[in-house]
């Protein structure tokens, strides 16, 4: 039983030993985390360029007001990243462990409502492509109608074929 113990003790002191992370991990870290912060500022900016085009020349994505804060969410996901790279695991490490669980709680949020951006897009588009599809239907009945009526021949002397 003491023998249990002790190796319980010994296992428990080597989980609080906490390896830094490596040089070649921080860079690797640093440039994904820049990436990816750099991606959801630029994703931010377009969709505001897309917002400022005459209505038009807009897409169907520059009615979404959500896309600016999903793409603000990748940026301060990716600077959250940036961050616990170069934060310290043995000289703090509940600043590490909050900031990883503050990049990756970010991160899933930041998917999810992607996905559901996405999900949105796809029922918009579907919406738009079925009002066309109805208003060349009714077009083209319009023109055959049309067509039929003038291809009918004057009915001259009043009696019926």
């Amino acid at each position: 039983m003491m023998e249990r113990l002790l190796v319980f003790a010994a296992e428990a002191e080597a989980a609080r030993q906490v390896t830094p992370l490596s040089p070649n991990v921080k860079a690797l870290g640093s440039i994904l985390g820049f990436l990816v912060a750099a991606v959801g500022v630029w994703l931010a900016l377009a969709h505001h360029a897309e917002t400022e085009k005459p209505a038009g020349e807009q897409s169907l994505a520059a009615r979404l007001r959500w896309r600016i804060p999903i793409a603000i969410l990748l940026a301060v996901s990716g600077l959250l990243v940036e961050i616990g790279v170069w934060t310290d695991p043995t000289t703090a490490p509940i600043s590490f462990v909050v900031v990883w669980l503050a990049a990756m709680a970010l991160l899933t949020i930041t998917i999810v409502a992607a996905g559901l951006d996405w999900w949105w897009v796809k029922s918009l588009a579907t919406r738009e492509r079925q009002a066309l599809i109805r208003e060349d239907r009714a077009r083209l009945f319009d023109e055959l109608s049309r067509r039929r009526n003038a291809a009918a021949p004057p009915n001259s002397n009043g009696q019926s074929h």
